[in-house]
């Protein structure tokens, strides 16, 4: 919600972001609901059904789409037995602050920097990253294969290069035999929005579509005579606009063509 508000003569201040309480006021605003109707206990916790269908809106859109936005570096701690890169990533060097992962596009060794901005991670070498059934670039096929060094008196020398690959939920990075940390980068996964939050990159940016979204998941929770009538093609023209605008920012910076 953009919105003007004097802070000296002649002087704005510019408010884009809509906070959660807003959100959910001009919702229940429009389908003429009280707040009490779509708040219900389940084993004593009081569920917040509003606020749900915001989250369930903002994981169904994560989903479907790999934001450019949600693009970042996190780090995981593993070895070839491997570790959950959905679940298991941190936002700092064995740190205890979780980052949820929905893709991985790369994987890097790092080193740790202190600068007097702060802590800086800056990737040294990128670790060769595929997947499961990518065994065929670490495991050697047979003694005429290219991993072949020499031949010796006991035996081949066999080289094992380090490589990282994604087994399901695991991520498991050969010749690491101690676990490890390593710098993963790829597609974020948002934690749920509480009550008392209001920086948000949907509340920013694509409000008008949460606003709709929104309405369509607590559709669910109303009778048939009474739901909220949605114009489909509009709410998709405006899933759309979300998209591309995220599109202009993965496509921002300069480029070049490498023959």
């Amino acid at each position: 919600m953009l919105s003007l508000l004097g802070t000296a003569p002649g002087l704005f201040q510019y408010h884009m972001s809509t906070t959660i309480s807003q959100l959910k006021a001009r919702i229940l605003g429009f389908i003429n609901r009280d707040k009490t109707v779509f708040n219900t206990e389940s084993s004593g916790n009081n569920i917040d059904q509003v606020l749900a269908a915001i989250n369930d809106a903002r994981r169904s859109a994560q989903r479907e789409y790999n934001f450019a936005l949600l693009q970042g570096d996190a780090f995981l701690s593993t070895s070839e037995v491997g570790a959950n890169w959905m679940t298991g990533c941190k936002t700092t060097p064995g740190g205890i602050t979780t980052q949820l992962m929905k893709k991985i596009d790369s994987v890097y060794n790092f080193s740790t920097n202190v600068i007097p901005a702060g802590t800086v991670y800056v990737r040294t070498t990128k670790i060769d990253f595929g997947n499961v059934n990518d065994y065929k670039r670490e495991v050697p096929v047979d003694s005429g294969s290219q991993y072949l060094l020499q031949q010796t008196a006991t035996g081949i020398l066999l080289a094992r290069r380090k490589f990282a690959y994604i087994n399901g939920q695991m991520l498991s990075i050969s010749t690491i035999n101690t676990t490890s940390n390593v710098m993963v980068n790829g597609t974020t996964f948002l934690d749920d929005l509480l009550p008392s939050d209001s920086a948000d990159l949907f509340l920013t940016y694509f409000t008008d579509w949460l606003f709709w979204a929104t309405i369509a998941q607590l559709n669910q929770f109303i009778k048939d005579d009474q739901r909220i009538n949605i114009d489909a093609s509009f709410v998709g023209k405006l899933w759309q606009s979300v998209k591309e605008m995220d599109g202009q920012i993965a496509n921002s910076g300069d480029s070049a063509t490498l023959d």
